[in-house]
């Protein structure tokens, strides 16, 4: 505690012998062991509780990230991370709902003809393509 050689408590050993006399130096040696005692014990409290309030401040901190953890909505954390700007989700959005009148007769026909039919009264398509059983083209040779 002190860092006190051997030569120098015996000369604090000799000077105490010398003031206080042998017949008192058994009383005042416990005296001061208890004084030692009673000091020791101090500083053991005084570590324990500084210890405690380590602990104590580092479970607040625990407690509160749980505390976060727990009402934190994951589901909105996620999305932030994945999708910042929104476009994502509108994507998957349904369509904005048009107009709900009934189709004229016209348009009828072209949801109900074929996809490589033409148009109605509209110009015939570049490319037709063969009937099932005819072969795509005719060898040069025949």
């Amino acid at each position: 505690m002190f860092d006190f050689a051997g030569s120098e408590i015996a000369v604090i050993g000799v000077v105490a012998l010398v003031l206080i006399g042998p017949s008192e130096m058994p009383v005042a040696i416990r005296a001061i062991a208890r004084m030692l005692k009673k000091v020791r014990r101090i500083a053991s409290e005084f570590q324990h509780h500084v210890d405690q309030m380590v602990r104590e401040a580092d479970l607040d901190n625990v407690q509160s990230t749980f505390r976060d953890l727990s009402s934190m909505n994951l589901k909105q954390v996620i999305a932030d991370a994945v999708d910042r700007d929104g476009g994502l989700s509108r994507a998957f959005d349904d369509p904005p709902v048009q107009d709900q009148t009934p189709p004229t007769a016209s348009e009828a026909a072209t949801r109900r003809s074929p996809p490589n039919a033409p148009p109605p009264n509209g110009p015939a398509p570049p490319f037709v393509p063969p009937i099932a059983g005819q072969p795509a083209f005719a060898p040069a040779g025949r």
